[in-house]
This record gives C-alpha cells, sequence and structure tokens, in this order.
C-alpha cells in the first residue's frame, strides 16, 4: 500500500531564535504571515511550509480552528524545531552577549 501523500519542503533556519520562541509562546496558531516572519521567506514558501504543518496537524488529530492558521506546536514538530534547543541556544547566546 502507498504511502500517504506528504509535502516534501526544505525548511529553512529560523531567522532569529528570540522571536522563535516568542512566537512559540505567544501564538497558539500561525498565519502565513507568522511564517514569513519567522523563517524571513517569502509567500510561496511560507504556504508550502503551512501546508506541511498542516498535514502534521491532521495526523496529531487537532481540530482545523482557523482555515488561515496552523496550530503552533503541529507546526514547529513538522518542521523539525525542538522549542528546548532553541531556548539551550538562546540561553548560550545571553550567557556569551551575543543577543539580547
Amino acid at each position: 500500500m502507498a504511502e500517504p501523500y506528504e509535502t516534501i519542503v526544505n525548511v529553512p533556519q529560523v531567522a532569529d531564535v528570540g522571536e522563535a520562541l516568542k512566537t512559540y509562546y505567544e501564538k497558539r496558531e500561525l498565519t502565513v504571515g507568522d511564517i514569513m516572519a519567522l523563517f524571513g521567506v517569502g509567500r510561496s514558501k511560507a504556504e508550502r511550509l503551512k501546508r506541511r504543518a498542516l498535514e502534521e496537524q491532521r495526523r496529531d488529530g487537532r481540530p482545523l480552528w482557523n482555515g488561515r492558521a496552523v496550530n503552533t506546536e503541529c507546526a514547529f514538530r513538522s518542521w523539525g524545531i525542538e522549542v528546548r534547543e532553541l531556548e539551550n541556544r538562546l540561553g548560550a547566546l545571553r550567557r556569551l552577549r551575543l543577543n539580547g
């Protein structure tokens, strides 16, 4: 039996670790605009990233409350972004006084 369709998309690095964490903790759902800001990408790439996140959200069984947004937790997981790792990296940057 064939595997279910899954969007293949290269996930860029987040543009700013601090802003990525702020977005994760502040926003329950992400719009295409949020995704564009998170990665510093254009609309087309952000829409592909959103589609991948929506697939994760459906697999996770989470309801789609807003057709224009995707669950933040599912999105980060689908993109391979580990929040604990970001927190550790931001802490290291702050200790080294390289970031806020």
